[in-house]
């Protein structure tokens, strides 16, 4: 029997409290296959929490390192054919090269985090975005502080 799911609307917080809040609403039209809105609702948690870094950096913090340990738990109970891709980011300053590496370094320090806590590598791979994929524009450390990132999503 068909429960119907009427819209609820969702408040994620991507990143610093001054980031604008990203509502997302489910409904029986967005879900993927069979999956239950709370099904969808627990991806959409894993997906958004996104993994933050300093200037220059991809040493992981204590908050991205209790973040990953979440996710790899998260990974642990999908099926054993579930693929995640790593994509690292950074802020527009530097050249293209540069950024190019430091959001490849940033994924790979996720990946090998995640493998650590038992996600077998097989179910991740990696690719670097560089600057060119910003959640916020504009100029100042807000901004550079929120694109400077790693997301973990489906390929």
């Amino acid at each position: 029997m068909d429960v119907p799911i009427s819209p609820m609307p969702m408040k994620a917080v991507l990143a610093a409290d001054q980031q604008p809040e990203t509502t997302i609403l489910i409904t029986k039209e967005n879900q993927v296959g069979d999956a239950s809105a709370l099904e969808m609702l627990d991806w959409l948690v894993f997906h958004c929490e996104t993994i933050h870094f300093d200037l220059n950096s991809y040493k992981l913090t204590e908050e991205a390192s209790n973040t990953l340990l979440r996710k790899a738990r998260w990974i642990g109970k999908q099926d054993e054919a579930f693929q995640i891709v790593i994509v690292g980011h950074s802020d527009q300053r530097g050249s293209d090269r540069y950024n190019m590496y430091l959001g490849a370094m940033r994924a790979n320090a996720v990946k090998q985090y995640l493998i650590g806590c038992g996600v077998p590598h097989k179910q991740v791979k990696i690719r670097s975005a560089g600057y060119r994929q910003p959640l916020m524009d504009g100029d100042g450390e807000i901004a550079w502080a929120v694109n400077r990132r790693v997301e973990v999503m489906k390929p």
